[in-house]
C-alpha cells in the first residue's frame, strides 16, 4: 500500500489508547503502523540515492521492554556505530505530540557551534530549530489522517534534511582536524590524488572563520589565502623579497612583504586592537584569541617547494608564536617578521608523487599530519561505486591485503586513487572520467612501476 493510502486506514484513537505488553486491537493497530513505516523507509532509501549511504532504526514495538507510550512510532536514518548515539533523520507518527519529520542532533554539532546554527537557520528558514531539544524540524504535525503530509513532502523534507545530516558528518568529520590546527597552529593534509584534500581545507578554513562548510571561500577572502607551492618557490617569493619598482626615470629596489607576512601582519594587528601583547595572563590571551578574527593559509602540493629554503627563519616561528624574529630582509623600518598565535597554516601534500623532495624532520615536527584516504560513502552514483571497488582492486586485496598488481615499493594508501575520480551526476559524467582520467592516470602508475605490467589487462578490462 501506498503512504498517501495507508494514512488514510490508520485509527489514532487505537494508537492513543495502546499499552504496553497488552495484546488488543490498539496494539495490532500500532503494531500495524510500526511495520508500515519500517517499509516505507526501506523503499525510500532503495528508491532514493541520497538516503542509500545510510542505515535504517526502528525503535522498540508495544510488545518490548523499552516502549515508551509517548514516543509513538519512529523510524530513522543515521550514520555512526549506533542509532541511540547517533544524529538521526527521523519520521514519527502516532507520539503524544502528534508526528513530524526533523534531525535529533544527539551528537551537538550543530547546536553548540552558534555560527553553523545561524547559517542553517538562514538557509532552512521554514525549519524551526529547537535548542532545548537539540532537534531541526522539516514537519510537525498532528495525529489526524487529514493533517499528515502526503509522500511527496515526507520526501522533499527528508532530502533537505539530508542536506544538513551530511553537514553534520562533514562537521563531525573535521572537528577533530580543526580541534588539531587550533593547538599545532599547523596541519598539513595528506593522502593518495583524488581524495579531496584542497577541498576539505578550504571547508575548515570556512568553517573556523564563520562556521560555513562550503569549499567556496571567496567570500572570507581577507582572512583566507590560496596558494600553490611549486619546485621553485623561495622564501622572496613566500615571506619578504626584493622587488623593482620605477620611479620617473628610475628603478629602485626595495624589500616587500608577501603572502606569509602580509597575513601575519594583518593577524598581529587583530591582536595588537584587543591588547593581546599587553598582557601576561594566559587566561586573557586565550580569550582574546577566541574573540579576533583568525586569518588561514593554505598552501597547495605543500611538499613541492624545499620547504627549508622557503621558509628560512621561520622554521623556529612556526613553533614559537608571537616571539620576534629577524628577517633577511628590512620593511619599514625593521626586519622583526612575528607569526601571531591567530595565524593558521593548512598544508595538503600528494603521497603518490615521488618525484618531489621529503619534508626534513625539523619542519616535520612542527606540522601535525592527518591522512585523508578514499572515502566510498562520497560516492552516491551506484555505478561509480562498482568502478571504484573494481579499481581498489589493483591496490588491495578484499581483506585489505597489498594486490599482487601493486609494486611492493608502495603502500596501497599512499597511491590509490581517490573518491572524486568516481563522483559524478550521471553514467555519462563517469565515463568521461574513467576515459580522460582514470585510465591515463592508472596507465602513468604502470609506467612508473607503481603498477606492475599485469594491470594492464584490468586496468583495460575497465
Amino acid at each position: 500500500m501506498k503512504w498517501n493510502e495507508f494514512i488514510q486506514t490508520i485509527d489514532f484513537k487505537k494508537i492513543k489508547k495502546i499499552k504496553k505488553g497488552v495484546k488488543d486491537e490498539n496494539m495490532e493497530e500500532g503494531l500495524k503502523v510500526r511495520n508500515f513505516l519500517k517499509d516505507f523507509l526501506k523503499k525510500l532509501q532503495n528508491k532514493n540515492e541520497f538516503l542509500k549511504n545510510y542505515e535504517i532504526s526502528v525503535n522498540q514495538a508495544p510488545t518490548q521492554q523499552f516502549w515508551s507510550e509517548g514516543n509513538g512510532f519512529r523510524v530513522g536514518f543515521y550514520k555512526g556505530e549506533s542509532y541511540k548515539d547517533s544524529t538521526q533523520i527521523n519520521l514519527t507518527i502516532g507520539a503524544s505530540w502528534g508526528g513530524g519529520v526533523f534531525i535529533k542532533d544527539n551528537e551537538n554539532l550543530i547546536f553548540s557551534n552558534p555560527q553553523l546554527l545561524n547559517n542553517l537557520k538562514n538557509n532552512y528558514s521554514t525549519f524551526s530549530f529547537d535548542n532545548d531539544d537539540q532537534s531541526i524540524w522539516a514537519l510537525l504535525f498532528e495525529n489526524d489522517m487529514d493533517k499528515i503530509p502526503s509522500e511527496e513532502e515526507v520526501l522533499i523534507a527528508m532530502k533537505k534534511l539530508s542536506e544538513i545530516f551530511e553537514i553534520m558528518i562533514k562537521v563531525n568529520e573535521m572537528k577533530e582536524k580543526i580541534d588539531i590546527l587550533k593547538y599545532q597552529k599547523q596541519i598539513i593534509l595528506q593522502g593518495p590524488p583524488g581524495t579531496g584534500k584542497t577541498r576539505l581545507a578550504k571547508q575548515m578554513a570556512n568553517f573556523i572563520i564563520n562556521g560555513d562548510t562550503s569549499p567556496e571561500i571567496s567570500k572570507n577572502k581577507d582572512q583566507v589565502k590560496l596558494i600553490q607551492f611549486h619546485p621553485s618557490y623561495s622564501y622572496e617569493d613566500f615571506v619578504r623579497g626584493i622587488v623593482a619598482k620605477a620611479n620617473g626615470d628610475k628603478i629602485e629596489y626595495k624589500a616587500e612583504n608577501k603572502i606569509l607576512a602580509e597575513m601575519a601582519d594583518k593577524a598581529k594587528k587583530a591582536l595588537e586592537e584587543k591588547g593581546y601583547y599587553e598582557t601576561t595572563n594566559k587566561d586573557e590571551k586565550n580569550k582574546i584569541l577566541k574573540e579576533v578574527p583568525k586569518y588561514i593559509l593554505i598552501i597547495d602540493e605543500i611538499n613541492r617547494a624545499n620547504l627549508s629554503s622557503v621558509l628560512g627563519e621561520l622554521i623556529y616561528a612556526l613553533e614559537y608564536r608571537d616571539e620576534a624574529l629577524e628577517s633577511m630582509y628590512e620593511v619599514d623600518g625593521s626586519k622583526k617578521i612575528i607569526l601571531p598565535s591567530n595565524l593558521y597554516i593548512i598544508g595538503t601534500m600528494n603521497t603518490a608523487d615521488r618525484s618531489i623532495g621529503h619534508i626534513d624532520y625539523a619542519i616535520r615536527r612542527r606540522f601535525a599530519f592527518e591522512s585523508i584516504l578514499p572515502d566510498e560513502d562520497s560516492i552516491k552514483l551506484e555505478k561509480g561505486k562498482e568502478l571504484f571497488n573494481k579499481v581498489k582492486k589493483l591496490f588491495k586485496t578484499d581483506d585489505n591485503k597489498i594486490a599482487s598488481t601493486l609494486s611492493p615499493e608502495f603502500n596501497p594508501d599512499d597511491v590509490m586513487l581517490g573518491h572524486s575520480y568516481f563522483i559524478a551526476d550521471n553514467d555519462d559524467d563517469l565515463d568521461n572520467k574513467l576515459k580522460y582520467q582514470v585510465i591515463p592516470l592508472l596507465k602513468e602508475y604502470v609506467k612508473d612501476g607503481v603498477l606492475n605490467e599485469s594491470a594492464l589487462k584490468e586496468i583495460e578490462s575497465l
